[in-house]
């Protein structure tokens, strides 16, 4: 199934043509098992439920107490969603891919994943055993492991990627990001990684993206082939359920592996949404 789109990602064409690589797609593919709840029975007394409420919000309408409630379930509200947000930096990544101009960017041909993914799941969905998340990851952690193939055995390109930073011997460099300079610079904090054991990773964490490792892979703006001059943030949401993948992609914030494709990867940060401030400033003025 995987090797229809792969033959989207240039990279992962280009190394093919290199070399035939070993075939990852996995012998045996698992089965995703729907389970559903049952409601709770019905029972009697309906009418008389139904009398109670309206009773009940009649009393609110005419009481004084309503604002009161009201308040008391926005700071509910607002209690959960910081619970959210402090969960979220746990489990939550942000991948941000840079559009045109970016000679490297991945960004058309992830749309051109999505909509060949779409046009299957119309014609012929039992065909399809992985969600959309599971195939644009996938093709976007094979397009970085051929592009950084494909520079490490090309002269020119290795050279390139140690001019900018990116690379030292084998080896790919952490970066941060230099308020003075505008720039980022080698983070001289974090060992660099060299490919063999990004390679590694990769073929590990793969494996947890076709279970349930993943639970969301979303890019919060919407994609076409023809973006320009913007990047393009992805969530990238792990279970806790086994720790693997999320000290995967710990590993892989500010890899400059990742810059072969205009990309970087960053923790999620505990920021209050416009929705949390907009419902602060309404409980304020109750």
């Amino acid at each position: 199934e995987m090797e229809d789109f792969f033959k989207l990602m240039p990279g992962i064409q280009a190394m093919e043509d290199v070399e035939e690589p070993p075939s990852t797609v996995p012998n045996k593919k698992r089965k995703l098992e729907e389970t559903g709840k049952k409601g709770p029975p019905k029972g009697k007394g309906k009418g008389k439920r139904k009398q109670h409420r309206g009773q009940s919000a009649r009393d609110f309408e005419n009481s004084s107490d309503l604002r009161g409630l009201v308040k008391h379930l926005g700071h509910m509200v607002l209690r959960q969603a910081e619970a959210l947000n402090r969960l979220e930096y746990d489990t939550c990544f942000l991948l941000m891919l840079e559009t045109k101009p970016h000679p490297g960017t991945v960004i058309p041909s992830l749309f051109k994943v999505a909509t060949s993914w779409r046009k299957q799941k119309e014609e012929n969905p039992a065909a399809l055993q992985q969600s959309l998340r599971q195939v644009m990851l996938t093709c976007l952690i094979r397009e970085v492991q051929a592009r950084a193939e494909l520079t490490l055995k090309t002269p020119g390109a290795k050279k390139e990627a140690e001019r900018l930073g990116f690379l030292e011997g084998e080896a790919w460099v952490y970066q941060t990001w230099d308020p003075e300079k505008q720039h980022n610079v080698r983070d001289t904090t974090r060992k660099p990684m060299p490919l063999v054991d990004f390679n590694a990773q990769a073929e590990r964490m793969l494996k947890y993206v076709q279970g349930t490792g993943l639970t969301r892979f979303q890019a919060l703006k919407t994609i076409t082939s023809d973006l320009e001059g913007q990047q393009i943030p992805f969530l990238l949401d792990v279970s806790l359920r086994d720790s693997y993948l999320h000290d995967v992609l710990l590993a892989w914030t500010q890899l400059s592996v990742f810059s072969l494709v205009g990309g970087r990867i960053r923790r999620s940060r505990i920021k209050q949404s416009q929705q949390q401030e907009q419902l602060y400033r309404m409980l304020r003025n109750l």
